[in-house]
């Protein structure tokens, strides 16, 4: 699970700038698709790509993750300068601060992205079976004015953990349910279909597919890139492609892939289908399934199934 908590914190590098000493309203709204709400920056709206909210034009956002894991799981890995030094972040500064009636973590990290030096405010609550991850980002040559008030903002989150979210609200595409593949979790605006639904996964063999948006643009050739992204899928090594080729989804231009690789930490074989849609903006949406290469013939044909589903609504 530490894994996770290293993607999301290290993954998302939109920015987060406000108004000095500026909130867009006196009350929460809630964020679409999580049990989370907190009083928005001043100038932001509710972002498409991800739960949270984003300011388009200055590349600005506060990013929300609900993850499936205690607190006590994730924390270690959030509060060792040396762990997220390995994520290229410098701790600067950490504290527990009472947040929704309960205590929570919050810790100030500094992080290069895109040539540019940036301060992110991170913010972990939780108890024993989950945990709430929020990140906001901003440049760092702006920090005197716009720190405060960004942390400012994080603070004033809500996690109502009684209410019933539905796990598709505010995303912007959808997949159809195929064979024992069942939808089990959402993790910032990515959803993760196992067999039967269940997550974690009772066996490091059984299969999982995950479409996720992405949150910046790319600019490579389409082909080379999704051979790039394939190659550095982290959890598998020694990957090799075995077929490529170009298909159209929803109206999307997107490139297929068959591989296979080794499981880093089994060093069972694992086949690998991946396909990447290409927007007009140069945003994307990646596609993968993974299962032990003993259950091809039962799951490859569904992981296709699942990517040719995908509907923009």
């Amino acid at each position: 699970m530490n894994k996770i908590l290293s993607l999301i914190i290290s993954g998302f590098f939109s920015l987060s700038l406000i108004p000095s000493d500026s909130l867009a309203q006196e009350e929460s709204t809630m964020i679409a698709g999580t049990k989370i709400s907190l009083i928005p920056p001043q100038g932001f709206v509710s972002a498409t790509r991800f739960p949270g909210y984003q300011q388009e034009e200055t590349n600005s956002s506060i990013v929300v993750t609900e993850i499936p894991a205690s607190i006590s799981e994730l924390a270690s890995g959030l509060t060792n300068a040396e762990e997220l030094s390995k994520k290229g972040m410098v701790l600067l500064q950490q504290e527990i601060v009472k947040v929704n009636q309960q205590d929570a973590i919050l810790i100030n990290v500094q992080q290069s992205a895109y040539g540019t030096e940036f301060n992110k405010w991170i913010l972990l609550l939780g108890n024993q079976t989950e945990s709430v991850l929020l990140t906001a980002t901003f440049p760092q040559e702006l920090a005197s004015d716009y720190s405060e008030s960004l942390k400012k903002s994080l603070l004033t989150v809500q996690w109502n953990q009684t209410q019933t979210a539905v796990a598709t609200d505010g995303l912007e595409f959808t997949l159809e349910e195929n064979g024992d593949l069942k939808l089990a979790q959402r993790l910032g605006n990515s959803l993760i279909y196992t067999k039967n639904g269940v997550f974690p996964a009772k066996s490091i063999n059984d299969p999982f597919f995950v479409v996720a948006p992405s949150v910046a643009p790319q600019y490579q050739e389409l082909e080379d890139f999704a051979r790039q992204r394939l190659l550095k899928t982290d959890n598998l090594t020694e990957i090799e492609i075995e077929t490529g080729n170009q298909i159209v989804i929803n109206n999307l231009d997107g490139y297929e892939i068959i591989g296979v690789g080794k499981n880093i930490k089994s060093r069972n074989l694992v086949s690998i289908y991946q396909v990447i849609l290409s927007e007009e903006n140069d945003y994307y949406y990646l596609m993968q399934g993974q299962v032990n290469t003993r259950y091809n013939s039962q799951y490859l044909p569904l992981f296709k199934k699942l990517a040719v589903s995908f509907q923009k609504k």
